[in-house]
């Protein structure tokens, strides 16, 4: 038995896995991350341990004994600095983190062209450099800078170290992978702080008896390096070939198309090493989910009554969801949620309307922007906020391609699952399963004027954010 654990924004979700790679068991638990002021992202790790430890309690304990490895997913680009007993000298700084905008003025003018990746705040290299200027005290009293899977699985006894998928996101890093340590000496950023680079499927320490005795599960199991979520949703749904493109919602979306040759520098774009012969490249939208979910509780609707409201009718409301400002293709921090074009009459199905066509069209910026270097003729659409068939077929009609719905549920969870088995020698491809539901497709481009008013709007505003 193999177990994933998947870090995420808003959650976390375990996933059990036999060696036949069928999936024994599901379990999550939410929380919310802090904001104790404006543009601030932050939470607690002690959050991270006891909603583990709650998600496990629902294991039934003669499958918790049957588990050979664990691997990990995690939330990429946030900041943990950890000291040596695992404890956290300040809380996480999250990748939804707006406070290092000024910090990225202190990278060297080609540094965006070395990394392969457009300089953004929330990475955890900028957040680093704000935590020296401003948390001085905290960065001195820790000795690790991790991102949150590493913070996790070093908790449960494992080494200090990293994978190449989160390091080439952290804005510190060789495309390679390796830390970029001229960079960082450049930026004097404390070079102890950098743990060792390892393989996603790597073993990266042992379970101790402590988080044994804590979670439940047997002491010594081997625990993988893991990887970033991105990287295991690909994998956990059989995104295993170049040229393939996939879209993944959850709290963001991102577009990723893998490559098996090194990528080329584009400032709208992020490039992230998944293996030693695979990269993929990245549109990254930062409000898919994030700003659906503001909106349907602000709207006091679950999640039901949400997607039937919102396909009740049509509506001229256009909503921009930038809540978090955005990444590709605009790369603004400092852009915000709107919605426009209201009337006295717009009703809360409209307003949800106007939101899920906001983020369709959020996403359809970020497909022309990685259209311009990979073609992509259809799209493999995988996560947890993509289930519904209108909000399906309202993203082909956005998205002007036809679209694969990947039935494999929970990826990021079964990929990390995959990378357990793969540090124990199981080769996981076998496990890949194409069972994809019936292609969706496009009638015809029926937004293409309200995409167009869409990209007027942020136009028209983005000198009013403030």
């Amino acid at each position: 038995m193999f177990l994933g654990i998947d870090i995420g924004t808003g959650s976390i979700k375990i996933l059990l896995m036999n060696r036949s790679g069928e999936i024994q068991a599901v379990h999550s638990q939410t929380y919310r991350c802090s904001t104790p002021q404006r543009g601030h992202a932050e939470m607690d790790p002690e959050i991270w341990w006891q909603s583990l430890k709650m998600v496990l309690q629902q294991v039934p304990q003669d499958l918790k004994d049957q588990v050979e490895a664990v691997g990990f997913s995690g939330q990429m680009h946030g900041l943990v600095l950890t000291r040596a007993d695992g404890t956290a000298a300040h809380p996480a700084v999250l990748w939804l983190d707006q406070r290092s905008t000024a910090e990225l003025q202190d990278y060297p003018e080609d540094a965006a062209e070395r990394l392969l990746n457009p300089l953004s705040v929330g990475m955890l290299g900028p957040s680093l450099l704000w935590m020296v200027k401003h948390r001085l005290e905290a960065v001195e009293q820790a000795d690790f800078a991790f991102l949150p899977k590493d913070h996790l699985r070093y908790r449960m006894g494992g080494d200090a170290c990293t994978d190449p998928s989160d390091s080439t996101g952290t804005l510190l890093a060789k495309p390679d992978g390796n830390w970029n340590m001229g960079l960082i000496h450049a930026l004097g950023l404390p070079e102890r702080l950098f743990p060792e680079v390892r393989p996603s499927a790597a073993v990266g320490g042992h379970l101790s008896e402590w988080a044994a005795q804590e979670l439940g599960l047997p002491a010594g199991i081997p625990l993988a390096v893991g990887a970033g979520d991105t990287p295991c949703a690909a994998l956990g749904s059989g995104l295993l070939q170049a040229g393939q493109t996939q879209l993944t919602t959850g709290s963001g979306a991102q577009l990723v198309t893998l490559t098996s040759s090194k990528p080329n520098f584009d400032p709208a774009l992020n490039a992230y090493r998944a293996t030693s012969d695979h990269w993929y490249v990245m549109a990254a939208m930062q409000n898919a989910g994030v700003a659906l979910e503001w909106v349907r509780s602000s709207l006091s609707l679950d999640w039901t009554e949400a997607y039937d409201l919102a396909f009740q009718q049509e509506t001229s409301v256009v909503f921009l969801p930038h809540l978090i400002g955005e990444r590709t293709p605009l790369m603004d921090p400092k852009a915000r949620g709107a919605w426009l074009n209201l009337e006295p009459g717009t009703s809360r199905g409209e307003l949800m309307r106007a939101a899920l066509e906001g983020v369709a069209f959020s996403i359809r910026n970020g497909l022309e922007a990685l259209q311009k270097s990979h073609e992509v003729k259809h799209l493999r659409l995988a996560g947890g906020g993509s289930g519904d068939s209108r909000w399906q077929q309202l993203l082909a009609d956005v998205l002007q391609v036809p679209l694969n719905p990947v039935s494999a549920l929970h990826s990021s969870g079964k990929g990390a699952a995959m990378l357990a088995a793969a540090a124990l020698g199981h080769p996981f491809e076998r496990w890949i399963k194409q069972e994809d539901t019936p292609e969706v497709i496009p009638r015809g481009d029926v937004y293409q004027h309200k995409f167009e008013k869409f990209r007027e709007a942020h136009e028209r505003l983005k000198g009013w954010f403030f």
